[in-house]
């Protein structure tokens, strides 16, 4: 066999083999980009919901995001007092019940002001709610009373528990002079503090929902981005790659023109993907999409009938309702 014989028939197949690569890396970027733009629809769609279900917290003006954003910052205020007031304390009584958990020792000093908050936080929703189902005739004033008791308790107990914990550590260390404004001072900030969360009402409760709100957003937001990255990546690799396929499709073409290969097959999405990067139609969309995969028609579906000679447009509208169905039921 000549040696030129089989330099083309090597050759022939590296070209071969590299459109077929070129080809299913085109169909992968291009199936990814699809993936990501679906991503990106359904949550475009989420977010949509998202602030059609929340008109006000997405319609917020200057003034009142900086309430919220104020309030929200106070509440943090508020854990970093009682972690300084009562990290030592919890720390305390845990290590007391569980000697031989160190590290739970540790972690009830955050974990202890971050559960008062909490509580406090509940306490303040259901004192609004009674006092809203009260307002509105729905509620009675006994419980109103009852819910804005265990507030005001709560509100003295936790000044109580600063002054206390105070004398339980001062020991020798401050004169009289010192302790006595020192303790009004840190009773004094501990009973604001928790007024602040306690009685916020519903401004406070706002902010709440406001700040839940936005990190909602903020992650859809994200995942957009991300979607679109990727789209953005993904395509324009597809884009790359179909312009290498092309190349070495032309190449093959003109060194074999009697065994010449045509482009394609290419499936729906990589003809929109590689079309949408160029702007126009680079690869054409076949006649009845013979490349498309073939769907098999519903079996429970009937064939339709042929169109009567009487009456012709009222068929027409019927036969045209009738494919449609049938289409709806095939997608389906």
């Amino acid at each position: 066999m000549p040696a030129t014989m089989l330099f083309n028939d090597h050759h022939r197949a590296q070209l071969a083999h590299r459109l077929n690569g070129s080809l299913a890396d085109t169909r992968n970027r291009a199936r990814r980009a699809a993936e990501a733009r679906r991503a990106n629809r359904q949550q475009d769609e989420e977010k949509n919901q998202l602030v059609a279900a929340n008109p006000n917290l997405a319609s917020v003006d200057v003034h009142r995001k900086t309430m919220y954003i104020w309030l929200l910052i106070c509440m943090f205020a508020v854990y970093g007092m009682d972690l300084v007031l009562f990290a030592a304390v919890a720390g305390y009584f845990v290590k007391q019940s569980f000697a031989g958990s160190p590290r739970l020792a540790m972690a009830a000093q955050f974990l202890v002001p971050a559960f008062i908050v909490v509580i406090e936080m509940g306490l303040s929703m259901q004192r609004d709610a009674a006092y809203r189902d009260y307002l509105e005739g729905f509620g009675s004033r006994l419980r109103l009373w009852a819910w804005t008791a265990l507030t005001a308790f709560c509100t003295l107990v936790m000044p109580m528990a600063v002054i206390a914990t105070y004398l339980a550590g001062e020991g020798d260390d401050f004169a009289p002079w010192v302790s006595i404004p020192l303790i009004i001072t840190l009773a004094g900030l501990s009973l604001v503090c928790h007024v602040l969360m306690l009685f916020g009402g519903r401004l406070a409760l706002e902010s709440k929902s406001w700040g839940v709100f936005r990190l909602q957003m903020s992650g859809l937001q994200s995942r957009i981005r991300q979607s679109n990255r990727a789209y953005a990546t993904h395509s324009q690799a597809a884009a790359d790659r179909f312009a290498a396929y092309l190349q070495d499709l032309n190449a093959h073409n003109a060194a074999y023109a009697t065994t010449r290969i045509e482009a394609g097959p290419f499936d729906r999405n990589t003809r929109e993907i590689v079309n949408e990067v160029y702007g126009y139609e680079v690869i054409r969309t076949p006649a009845g999409t013979q490349n498309e995969p073939q769907i098999q028609p519903n079996p429970q579906a009937p064939p339709p009938q042929n169109p009567p000679q009487d009456n012709p447009p009222d068929w027409r509208n019927a036969y045209d309702r009738q494919m449609r169905e049938q289409e709806a039921e095939v997608r389906a």
